[in-house]
């Protein structure tokens, strides 16, 4: 019976209001973003590696135009 409520003790935390507190607050800044704009290198969502890409393909453009000139 242990084996099956033991994880569930580390997520009893939530249940008080702190706690829902903290992961309502979490998710919030997961959500709007904001982590990914003081952390632009971490990755939390699929925008980051859009983003990353299309940064890429600008470089390699401006590579492109390097060249040519």
């Amino acid at each position: 019976m242990e084996a099956i409520t033991a994880p569930l003790d580390s997520l009893m935390w939530l249940l008080t209001p702190a706690g829902a507190g903290v992961a309502l607050t979490s998710f919030g800044l997961l959500a709007s973003g904001l982590v990914g704009r003081i952390f632009p290198n971490l990755e939390v969502s699929g925008s980051a590696r859009r983003t990353r890409s299309a940064a890429r393909a600008l470089d390699a453009g401006t590579r492109r135009e390097r060249i040519i000139k």
